[in-house]
């Protein structure tokens, strides 16, 4: 969430896909846009606007996944600039080779 409140406060237009059941309720309450999906399906990113999106972030909690998003995403939209957060440091170059733009690593 702390990513979306600084995009919100700089004027940035963005959507949320969450699947989580307790991230969506809270998502409900907060007047944040959001798409109540999985990543992974390529339906909810297309309901997102990934083709016309200028980025996408990517936080899921298994590296694996961040590829599979970032394969898909990038077949829709090759112009996409796409950050991804690893908590795995080894796995930056996989990711970069993925297609990822940037990866950050609290």
């Amino acid at each position: 969430m702390r990513i979306a409140e600084d995009l919100r406060r700089s004027g940035v237009p963005f959507v949320i896909i969450e699947n989580a059941e307790h991230k969506v309720e809270k998502l409900k309450s907060s007047q944040l846009l959001y798409i109540d999906g999985d990543a992974e399906e390529e339906g909810s990113l297309e309901a997102a606007g990934i083709s016309r999106a200028r980025g996408l972030i990517l936080t899921l909690p298994e590296d694996s996944v961040n590829v599979f998003v970032t394969l898909v995403a990038r077949e829709i939209n090759p112009e996409l600039f796409i950050l991804v957060r690893t908590n795995k440091h080894e796995n930056r170059k996989k990711l970069i080779r993925a297609g990822v733009d940037k990866v950050i690593s609290p």
